[in-house]
């Protein structure tokens, strides 16, 4: 399951870049490089959710994907960050 997540993650991200939304790499394995660390991310806000509740909050929800996005950001083309800012301006300084 983790080896098919991490491939279906890397296909996802082939699709984004063919779609002008992610750029290409310009580090060796930087995508898998990013998997990991949102799989690390990931792993820890959950656990660290429901240790506190069988619930997720909504406001811990929100700031999972306000992180999410941050994650994202610098892979974005210059297009694709156009786009992302229009739809989140409350996220910019």
């Amino acid at each position: 399951l983790i080896v098919r997540r991490e491939q279906e993650f890397l296909q996802i991200v082939d699709v984004l870049i063919q779609n002008n939304v992610f750029r290409p790499e310009k580090l060796k394995d930087e995508y898998l490089n990013l998997y990991r660390r949102i799989e690390q991310m990931s792993n820890f806000w959950f656990s660290s959710i429901f240790i506190r509740s069988d619930k997720i909050p909504q406001n811990s929800l929100q700031r999972y994907l306000l992180m999410m996005g941050h994650i994202m950001y610098p892979y974005l083309t210059e297009d694709a960050v156009i786009q992302y800012e229009k739809s989140f301006p409350e996220q910019l300084v």
